[in-house]
């Protein structure tokens, strides 16, 4: 896990398709507004709205077989405790 520009990156011991599950289910959790969604067989884009109506924007990336890789944004600037929350429900949906 860390720190790149303002956003979280985390590496996660899923498949691709597994953690993007993982990520619609948390979104829907966590009580997000889905805004849209953008997929293929590599890459994986989803943006949600906050209650704060801060822009929520989770990247998964696939990086091999049974390995992937999410990136998550929450607003303009680096939020902490919002993005190590969503991180936690993704990974709780593993």
């Amino acid at each position: 896990m860390a720190w790149v520009q303002g956003r979280l990156d985390a590496t996660l011991d899923a498949t691709f398709d597994k953690t993007d599950n993982a990520v619609n289910q948390a979104i829907t959790q966590l009580q997000f507004a889905k805004v849209s969604e953008k997929k293929d067989v590599l890459n994986a884009i989803l943006i949600a709205r906050s209650a704060e109506d801060k822009k929520v924007k989770i990247k998964v990336v696939r990086v091999g077989d049974t390995i992937s890789r999410v990136q998550i944004r929450v607003g303009l600037f680096w939020n902490e405790v919002q993005s190590l929350a969503i991180l936690d429900k993704i990974k709780a949906n593993l």
